[in-house]
């Protein structure tokens, strides 16, 4: 049933993004302060997710299957919330310019974005299991849409199982997600992974919907309290009516 290991090889490059692309995280203050202070990386189990079909099977995967494999395969991935739970994943997005959306969405008010690339995560996070994955928007009712998933190893071991976390709904797009994932063998409320700071962080930008005081704290901070001098920090380009 399973594809050929050369050919699930050629899948996976699809998914996996350059290692010079640039990549930021939205974020509210609280979780940048954690970050800075205790220099770990905060890993949401996903289950925890809004998106009920986070790790789920979409019908058009199993465009090509028969009746009887589409029964063995559902059978074998019935535990996929199983999987969810020990699933821990931290979300990025392309950068290629800020995104009004994401503001609004994850981090309004005295938040902001830090800016590195796939490359400088992969080595920050170099300590850990973590693998980096580019998603695909996909049309989850479209059961004409040809669906590739890669594999990934499971539980710290050889096994393999297809990895349905690095595709979602096409009307997340938006998002333009690149994703950290751990994939665990132990469920745990979330995961926050130890990161090497002086590997991750290029630039910030603060909020457009930030006030001055905001701005000049975290500035303070990163530059004065942590020492982080060679981080450039900039206002958001976005203009907002004041």
């Amino acid at each position: 049933m399973e594809k050929p290991q050369s050919l699930n090889n050629e899948i996976d490059k699809d998914f996996i993004p350059d290692k010079n692309l640039v990549i930021c995280k939205y974020m509210d203050f609280i979780k940048f302060m954690s970050l800075l202070q205790y220099e770990k990386l905060f890993f949401s189990r996903a289950d925890k997710f809004e998106d009920e079909l986070e790790g789920s099977i979409p019908d058009a995967f199993f465009k090509n299957f028969s009746e009887s494999e589409k029964l063995a395969y559902k059978k074998i991935h019935e535990s996929y919330k199983e999987h969810k739970t020990k699933t821990y994943i931290s979300c990025w997005s392309e950068f290629h310019e800020e995104s009004y959306a994401m503001w609004q969405i994850y981090s309004k008010k005295y938040g902001l974005a830090i800016q590195t690339t796939v490359g400088k995560l992969e080595k920050a996070l170099s300590s850990s299991e973590a693998i980096i994955r580019k998603v695909k928007y996909i049309n989850y009712n479209n059961n004409n849409e040809k669906v590739h998933v890669p594999l990934v190893t499971c539980d710290g071991s050889d096994n393999l199982r297809r990895n349905f976390f690095v595709i979602k709904p096409n009307f997340y797009e938006y998002e333009k997600e690149i994703r950290a994932i751990i994939i665990s063998n132990e469920s745990q409320h979330h995961k926050e992974v130890p990161i090497d700071l002086n590997y991750l962080i290029d630039e910030i930008i603060i909020s457009p919907f930030s006030s001055r005081w905001a701005a000049d704290l975290i500035k303070d901070l990163v530059w004065n309290r942590y020492g982080f001098k060679d981080i450039h920090i900039f206002d958001s380009g976005v203009e907002l009516r004041k």
